[in-house]
């Protein structure tokens, strides 16, 4: 469940959640499901496109974010009665997690600020009124580059962004614009590698300024003496 501060989510982190984890013998099933679980496997069912979906002979347009579904299929899935499936859905709807429309037919169930479980930062108009250094320093890093693969870019500055406070929002940017240069067709510098390792990367990139630095410097001194 999203805190109700946004840029609170995002500075204790998150992890991705593929869809195919349902596929995994972890998921076991034919079991109860616990509240949380449940939760889960609502964000796991929402659309993240949008679709169009046949029931009977109507055809129904289904937008990102929601579910099309029963309370029956529900309670088959979860192994509820159909009592606690109703109580739990307006429980979340009533903390604005989500909101319903029921039909005799199929249930359209709509999860609440959905961009919000996929996105990699808050939206503008989110963030506009409450916005901290951190944040801001990813915003700019993040428009600052050009993006080819945004699904790539976008993990790559997820695991940038955690070490902003350790060496600061000017080596994240060129470090940033360094890997995710394209060679022309496609395909960014950092995809060339066999290994790499966000981490070890950016500490080898402090070294190697830290040297250039120190170089400088002993340069400029010897040419002092020089004169």
């Amino acid at each position: 469940m999203l805190l109700s501060e946004p840029t609170e989510n995002y500075k204790s982190g998150y992890i991705k959640l593929f869809r195919s984890f349902k596929n995994h013998w972890i998921w076991e099933k034919g079991r109860k499901r616990t509240k949380t679980e449940a939760f889960l496997d609502l964000l796991l069912m929402a659309s993240h496109s949008g679709s169009k979906e046949p029931i009977g002979f109507d055809l129904i347009h289904i937008n990102k974010g929601q579910i099309l579904t029963s309370q029956d299929k529900l309670c088959k899935s979860w192994l509820w009665d159909r009592g606690a499936v109703r109580s739990f859905l307006k429980m979340l709807e009533k903390d604005g997690i989500l909101s319903q429309q029921a039909t005799s037919k199929y249930t359209v169930i709509t999860i609440c600020n959905y961009a919000s479980y996929q996105d990699l930062q808050p939206s503008k108009k989110q963030n506009q009124a409450n916005r901290t250094p951190t944040t801001q320093q990813q915003d700019n890093t993040y428009n600052n580059v050009k993006v080819i693969k945004e699904g790539k870019i976008k993990e790559l500055l997820a695991q940038s962004a955690d070490f902003l406070d350790k060496y600061g929002k000017s080596m994240i940017d060129n470090f940033m614009n360094y890997w995710t240069e394209s060679d022309g067709k496609g395909k960014m510098r950092f995809e060339g590698e066999k290994y790499f390792e966000v981490g070890k990367r950016l500490a080898t990139w402090y070294r190697n300024e830290n040297k250039k630095v120190k170089n400088s410097i002993t340069s400029s001194d010897t040419k002092k003496v020089v004169i």
